[in-house]
């Protein structure tokens, strides 16, 4: 049965795959703020016992949350949103108390190991008899092959790489597919509605970080020990690393080029607020994301605010993403015309891609150098170099790290491109792996659309989720961070919590006004 919540009413609806509930505005708001406030002071004490005990700690707190989830479903993956957005924050500022870098670097993949967690109980529920529709049935499957030739491709990393790299991409490459996998399970009893309020409530608090950290950035990194935090994530295995001696280099840090265009000259300079993800590109993924889902919800002045931060610190690749996707989600709700919006998608795709070359290529831009990096290293080992090998995090990424060398003379290996990466590390299975999947996805998706045929195409809030995800694939050519959990991932997950609610092929039921 659906959760209830402190004793208020629910209101219902009826789909092919179950019960689904939906929670008023009011009670979606303060469910929200019960939760984060319960998840912050977990995060808390979970960094207070990884201080005193080591990294073994986390599985305690990774057992709650396992048997938060199994239990009560909404409140597990409202705790699980609040690590995955907030863990850096708690992180830097328990750094200062005792962490040592191993212990450092395991709590940096708390938010993978709880979707792992997460994704554990929800391929159980879904794997009963009945447990999920067909379209959800199907993309369990290939979630499942999926890891499978994942792990495979990672032990064959770790033979060539470093352990940490393989499991580090190994992270990258499948949450965005667990994340996928909870959304279906989520989906079939709580409407996208109401956890989509749920995240629109829990990303205040990280606004709030991101206007501090604009307004009073000396005061602010002082206050959350923001320097151990860097000098912690920049050393490296032997013990070397760039340090960082003082807050001021910090500030003077953040201050880049306009849109960061390499080779660039202007005057133009942004601030890049790193928020609550403690980086900057992320957080401006979390930032456009959270547009997306506003628009589902018809709440713009959130859009017009997202567009202004992401204007303001100078992100390309977050921008351009909300952007298009608006463009496209505006023609798709004026034309209801299918053929239009996929043309209009693969003019775009061909013009960003055949601009970014282009330009790219004329000023040594190291984006589009790690994508031709990866496609050249794709087409001489098409089987592919195994995951962790490639990529900013991998040795070949951070041990030779010399940017200047690159920029005149190419590299032989993927960086800054999610797509150069994954053609790198995997070879032709990312065919196997991804295709099949959001082929899936978006053939769910269109039989949806169809409500009696001919001019009878049904359009949904919702609809602007499949737009999303369609373009940020495509600006994975150009940036590393945009399958990410916080960019794809996030995109993923209400993806799945979706196309569970619309349910099997049943008619669809759209409850989103």
């Amino acid at each position: 049965m659906a959760e209830a919540w402190a004793g208020y009413p629910v209101s219902t609806q009826w789909v092919s795959t179950g019960r689904v509930v939906e929670m008023s505005t009011g009670q979606a708001l303060r469910y929200a703020v019960m939760w984060q406030l319960a998840s912050f002071v977990l995060l808390g004490m979970q960094m207070l016992l990884v201080c005193a005990f080591g990294s073994v700690a986390l599985i305690f707190g990774l057992t709650g949350l396992l048997v938060l989830f199994a239990k009560r479903p909404l409140a597990g993956a409202t705790v699980f949103l609040q690590v995955l957005l907030y863990q850096n924050w708690f992180l830097a500022v328990f750094s200062r108390f005792g962490l040592d870098h191993a212990a450092f670097q395991t709590v940096q993949g708390l938010a993978f190991a709880a979707v792992v967690c997460l994704s554990a109980v929800a391929f159980i529920r879904m794997a009963r008899p009945g447990g999920a529709g067909s379209t959800a049935t199907i993309l369990t499957r290939w979630i499942c092959i999926a890891i499978v030739v994942m792990l495979a491709y990672t032990a064959y990393g770790m033979l060539k790489s470093s352990p940490g790299s393989a499991i580090t991409y190994l992270r990258n490459s499948s949450a965005m597919l667990l994340a996928l996998l909870v959304g279906l399970d989520l989906g079939r009893r709580w409407s996208y509605r109401t956890f989509a309020i749920i995240f629109l409530v829990s990303i205040v608090f990280g606004v709030a970080v991101d206007l501090a950290e604009l307004v009073v950035p000396v005061e602010y990194y002082q206050a959350i020990g923001a320097i151990d935090f860097w000098n912690f994530k920049n050393a490296l295995p032997d013990g070397t690393g760039p340090i960082m001696r003082s807050v001021d280099e910090l500030v003077r840090a953040r201050i880049v080029t306009w849109f960061n265009i390499t080779g660039g000259s202007g005057d133009h300079l942004s601030i890049r607020s790193f928020g609550p993800n403690m980086h900057a590109v992320s957080y401006a993924y979390v930032v456009g994301v959270t547009a997306i889902v506003a628009m589902t919800l018809r709440r713009f002045e959130i859009v017009f605010l997202a567009i202004a931060l992401l204007v303001m610190a100078g992100i390309k690749g977050p921008l351009l993403m909300l952007l298009a996707t608006i463009c496209l989600a505006t023609l798709w709700i004026v034309t209801r015309n299918r053929l239009m919006v996929l043309l209009a998608s693969v003019v775009l795709l061909v013009a960003y891609v055949g601009f970014g070359i282009r330009t790219g290529i004329a000023n040594s831009d190291f984006h589009v150098i790690g994508f031709l990096g990866g496609l050249h290293g794709f087409m001489s080992t098409p089987q592919g170099h195994g995951i962790g090998v490639g990529g900013n995090l991998s040795a070949l990424g951070v041990g030779g790290l010399d940017w200047a060398t690159w920029q005149k003379l190419g590299v032989d290996f993927a960086l800054e491109s999610a797509v150069g990466v994954l053609l790198y590390q995997m070879g032709v299975a990312v065919v196997v792996v991804y295709l099949p999947i959001f082929i899936t996805i978006f053939a769910g998706f269109k039989r949806k659309l169809q409500a009696g045929g001919g001019r009878g195409i049904m359009t949904r809030p919702t609809d602007t989720l499949f737009i999303a995800i369609a373009v940020i694939l495509a600006n994975g050519f150009f940036q590393e961070e945009a399958y990410s959990p916080y960019a794809l991932g996030l995109l993923t997950l209400f993806g799945g919590i979706v196309i569970s609610n619309l349910g099997g092929d049943e008619p669809a039921l759209d409850r989103m006004t």
